[in-house]
């Protein structure tokens, strides 16, 4: 029992310790920025509401990753994705302009967009799109082939948009 709770501990404390140097590294990406514009908004029909995404190495394990892979964003109204790459990696993506690093996809939506590399290190490249979902749930990817690894696991090159 004792060993149990020692683990415990250490997990805790790993998770601390985890927590604490992404804070301190300034790797805010991990909070998702969903809300509407600051008069009117979605709820009241006055405008969009806003995604914010970002694509980095994971600083755990050093997957190529998009953070946060699941998402909630309102029906039926525009919702503007803005995704900030950090990624200076390029991937040949048939169909996507020369440059492009990562892709956001949704296949059931017929959606596929082009996300263009990070400009140089620590100079991202960031990207908006607008897109209306209708309500459900969708399967987003990411087509380019960046990192064997990353793309076969979700939660790092694929997730999930609920549109509610």
């Amino acid at each position: 029992m004792k060993v149990v709770q020692d683990q415990r501990w250490y997990n805790v404390v790993a998770g601390l310790l985890i927590v604490g140097v992404l804070a301190v590294s300034g790797v805010a990406f991990y909070l998702a920025s969903i809300s509407p514009p600051a008069s009117g908004g979605a709820a009241s029909g006055g405008g969009p509401a806003y995604v914010n995404l970002t694509i980095a190495v994971n600083p755990v394990n050093g997957l190529d990753q998009y953070f946060p892979a699941n998402f909630t964003v309102p029906s039926g109204v525009p919702v503007v994705i803005t995704i900030t790459n950090y990624d200076t990696g390029i991937n040949n993506v048939t169909g996507m302009p020369a440059g492009t690093s990562h892709t956001f996809t949704i296949p059931k939506l017929g959606i596929s967009e082009a996300v263009p590399a990070a400009i140089g290190d620590n100079v991202p490249s960031v990207t908006s799109y607008t897109i209306t979902f209708p309500a459900g749930q969708y399967t987003w990817l990411c087509e380019a082939p960046c990192d064997p690894n990353s793309m076969a696991a979700p939660g790092y090159m694929s997730g999930t948009v609920s549109a509610i």
